[in-house]
């Protein structure tokens, strides 16, 4: 395995750890680990990004907000 799948490996388990803490918001935990992806050459932008244009994202946020209600 290269270092990106690495970086990727000790991401994933960091946010889970973080996340299982829950003393940081998840929206937060999940935008932190994007850009830690980005800055190490991971992710290039588009990639980064391109999760807010899908319907998945959209669909997500709206029940959260639901569910809240």
């Amino acid at each position: 395995m290269d270092i990106y799948a690495w970086i990727t490996i000790v991401t994933v388990i960091a946010v889970i750890g973080v996340l299982l803490l829950k003393k940081i918001r998840t929206d937060a935990v999940f935008l932190m680990a994007i850009g830690i992806l980005f800055v190490t050459g991971v992710l290039d932008a588009s990639e980064a990004c391109s999760g807010f244009s899908s319907s998945a994202v959209v669909v997500t946020g709206v029940l959260t907000v639901v569910v809240t209600a």
